[in-house]
């Protein structure tokens, strides 16, 4: 019953992973988000690069991170989950660099900035940490920083999860909600990755 419930779970994390990955790249499609994006400086070149290539290659890093984290797939092609890895790492070096300078034209004013802000400061700073250790050996530091990288990457996700709760459950304001969820898509992410840590531990040392 437990592996089924584990399966399950794990299905409907790997269909919303690739749902929010197809649904970032529909931005790319003329007209079709005009509503998200008639705040925005679409005026400015280095805004709409800033902003494209932030999707295209958050979107990259989304879709890798379940291969990544595969144990099948780095026993048996560890040279191929060496090459996907340096993928990974340079999209989110350079999506999380631009997301920082698009943040601060984020909806709702400087909260949701900062939140936003952040979420990019920090989801560049542990994707470094997991490239870092794992050139100096450190693999199982390694693994701990891939997880709390990947656990920012989700911020995309959570974030499509949380701010319709806010709005159609909840019946936050628009403004009021996306404040939050500037926040919310990302901190508790970081929250869980260090109880599995801690938890990790604990059976290791007790189980």
């Amino acid at each position: 019953m437990l592996t089924l419930v584990r399966k399950t779970f794990n299905y409907v994390g790997y269909f919303l992973i690739v749902a929010v990955a197809i649904y970032a790249l529909t931005f790319f499609v003329p007209g079709l988000h005009d509503g998200f994006l008639q705040h925005k400086p679409l005026g400015s070149l280095l805004w709409r690069l800033a902003f494209w290539t932030h999707v295209l290659l958050g979107a990259t890093a989304l879709v890798l991170g379940p291969i990544q984290f595969s144990t099948r797939m780095r026993a048996r092609r560890l040279a191929l989950h060496r090459q996907l890895g340096k993928v990974y790492v340079v999209s989110i070096l350079i999506a999380s660099a631009v997301a920082f300078y698009i943040s601060w034209f984020a909806d709702t004013g400087w909260i949701a900035a900062a939140g936003f802000a952040g979420l990019a400061v920090a989801w560049f700073y542990t994707t470094w940490q997991a490239y870092a250790t794992v050139r100096r050996g450190e693999l199982r530091l390694h693994q701990q920083w891939m997880y709390r990288s990947y656990a920012l990457t989700l911020a995309a996700v959570t974030l499509r999860i949380i701010l319709p709760l806010e709005l159609a459950v909840f019946h936050l304001p628009f403004p009021v909600a996306y404040r939050i969820v500037a926040w919310l898509c990302w901190v508790p992410n970081l929250v869980v990755a260090e109880w599995f840590f801690v938890r990790r531990k604990h059976q290791l040392r007790f189980g």
